[in-house]
């Protein structure tokens, strides 16, 4: 097999050419994950966010090569812009959930040079949990994040995948009207008391943010940055947390709460965590975003790195991250406030998670944060795009 390396915006990948189509092979990181069931054991903060679903599937399925190009060039292609507009954008993605439905790529405007990654792992387009199980037509619940100036748009929706709701997050980039990259994270780990929140987005992400209340671009990357700032730091006031802010995290409402949430706790963990991890979620989820990360409750979060704030909405007033929350096993001397019985974070066990987190900023504040993906992944583990992720 003869490997070439090509680019693709700026970054040099390793692939081989198969019946013509180029089959990118980078592994962005060692070890990002072996087959089989992960068990997060800790009752961190990080498991509590989590919330109790300590069991994740991370499957490293192998690279299947196929060749797409005969089918690609049969297919009637819209002629090529110099830019995709919003609604163009819109009708892309909206096309590519068709065609994975209908388990058709010729239904896409494919660049040849196309990457995708589906939970961190690089795969044919045509392979995967999403084009090889979306089993309906998405329903009310998705969110768009759609950014014309950098050509992107990002997704959070739940898609049926074998009759199955699995949190779902897309990523679409487009050049000339041909989609270059595809980034999708699919995750089935939702309590049951989130799923009256998936029915259909808040009214606030759906809807346009006033000239006048609008942040510039530069801004809105930096405020959403100030976010894992704040959460790294225990210090909320590196960030700009408007008094009106609401943070649901896979379906559940995680701010706020009048009363805490009762969620369901792994089996998998000793009695003395689960009820380490009752008294942090009594006492988390009855707080704002400010007073969660003032309590200390994330005092096990090493860092948030790459943070990836790279769909930017100026009209919708949203940014959709894609970071990468690492907790190396140490926990900052900062002290638990407000959990009796509970002076500090244990030690967890060391872990990664990858996210989606959009956020609805306007009036230079953060009013609304959306996280409907959650990936548990082997500490260690890569993004799939950035070289050196997760280290």
């Amino acid at each position: 097999m003869k490997l070439c390396r090509f680019t693709v915006d700026g970054r040099t990948r390793l692939g081989k050419i198969v019946g013509g189509t180029m089959v990118d092979l980078t592994r962005v990181a060692p070890g990002c994950g072996d087959p089989g069931w992960r068990y997060l054991r800790s009752g961190g903060i990080r498991a509590l966010v989590a919330f109790g679903l300590a069991i994740a599937s991370i499957s490293n399925a192998g690279v299947a090569a196929a060749s797409l190009v005969a089918a690609r060039l049969a297919a009637p292609l819209p002629p090529p812009r110099t830019s995709c507009d919003r609604q163009c954008l819109v009708s892309i993605a909206d096309r590519y959930f068709a065609a994975a439905l209908a388990r058709d790529t010729t239904r896409l405007p494919l660049d040849p040079a196309v990457r995708m990654t589906e939970n961190t792992e690089a795969l044919p387009v045509d392979q995967g949990l999403l084009w090889r199980g979306l089993s309906a037509p998405l329903g009310k619940f998705r969110i768009d994040v759609v950014d014309p100036e950098s050509g992107q748009i990002a997704i959070g929706t739940v898609a049926k995948i074998g009759g199955q709701p699995y949190l779902t997050a897309v990523r679409l980039k487009v050049r000339a009207n041909r989609i270059v990259e595809i980034e999708q994270l699919l995750a089935n780990n939702i309590q049951p008391l989130a799923m009256p929140n998936l029915v259909e987005p808040r009214r606030p992400l759906l809807e346009d943010v006033p000239p006048s209340e609008r942040n510039t671009r530069a801004d809105m990357v930096r405020i959403a940055n100030s976010y894992f700032d704040a959460l790294t730091s225990e210090d909320s006031s590196r960030s700009y947390f408007a008094p009106d802010c609401v943070r649901h995290e896979m379906g559940l409402r995680t701010t706020g709460n009048k009363a805490p949430l009762n969620l369901m706790l792994p089996a998998n963990v000793p009695v003395e965590a689960q009820q380490r991890m009752r008294i942090l979620m009594n006492g988390i989820t009855v707080r704002n975003c400010r007073e969660q990360i003032d309590s200390g409750a994330f005092a096990d979060l090493q860092k948030v790195e790459p943070r990836r704030p790279i769909v930017v909405d100026v009209e919708k007033g949203l940014v959709a991250a894609f970071p990468m929350f690492i907790q190396n096993g140490d926990v900052r001397p900062s002290k638990l406030v407000g959990y009796p019985g509970l002076d500090r974070l244990p030690a967890p066990l060391p872990f990664t998670t990858q996210w989606l987190e959009i956020f609805k900023i306007h009036g230079g504040m953060i009013h609304e944060i959306e996280a409907p993906v959650m990936l548990p992944l082997y500490y260690g583990a890569g993004n799939g795009w950035d070289l050196g992720s997760g280290q």
